[in-house]
């Protein structure tokens, strides 16, 4: 529940790792256009990183070969259209994502590029139930989250279950889901970003159609 893998073309899947990895040994020139700090759990500052691959507005970064485009438009043909942004996010070592409910996108499409069995992804395994989000986003707002977070955490207990991340997976955004690093690797993926008006379960439902889940 909340979490739903994804088999795509092997060209499809060997063009994106192929092109992330030259992008990351900057073999392509697409550098990095935002950072943001994120929780650390050794004390000093981390950061995740993104590079843009596609904006729904631009099309393509014009530094991508024509060799990989012609390979994602032949295979994305069906579902581009819901995909409002691509991006590679980095994730400094030892660094984590606390637990968190995403406030505009309903879900995301990742796909693993390094991704160790150490680095945890924890998703809630039930419906959300009436008042959370709101619970979320209220002390968010005041300043209290952090407090009240330990405490969702603790009740959450066996409903907020590890999810392995070795393929491209569709994470419903909407529920409560955590990232934990503890490892001195970074942790990379491709993020695939549907337009707000996507939920999870159209996502689901046209990857389905498509024979991809």
């Amino acid at each position: 529940m909340n979490l739903t893998y994804v088999s795509w073309p092997s060209e499809l899947t060997d063009a994106f790792s192929e092109l992330a990895g030259k992008i990351l040994d900057k073999e392509i020139g697409i550098d990095i256009y935002k950072t943001e700090q994120i929780k650390s759990l050794t004390g000093a500052p981390k950061k995740h990183h993104y590079r843009n691959l596609y904006k729904h507005d631009s099309k393509w970064n014009n530094l991508i070969p024509k060799n990989y485009i012609a390979i994602f438009d032949k295979h994305l043909a069906p579902v581009i259209k819901t995909i409002s942004e691509i991006k590679i996010f980095t994730f400094d070592n030892y660094s984590s994502l606390p637990l968190h409910v995403d406030i505009g996108r309903h879900c995301v499409i990742n796909f693993p590029i390094k991704i160790n069995k150490e680095q945890k992804l924890l998703v809630l395994n039930r419906e959300m139930q009436e008042g959370e989000i709101d619970l979320y986003i209220d002390s968010k707002a005041d300043g209290t989250w952090n407090e009240k977070r330990n405490q969702k955490l603790e009740s959450l207990g066996a409903d907020l279950v590890e999810r392995e991340m070795k393929q491209c997976a569709i994470l419903n955004t909407k529920v409560w889901h955590t990232v934990i690093n503890k490892t001195a690797d970074e942790r990379i993926q491709i993020a695939f970003e549907p337009h707000r008006d996507y939920y999870y379960k159209d996502i689901v439902n046209l990857f389905n159609e498509n024979g991809w889940v």
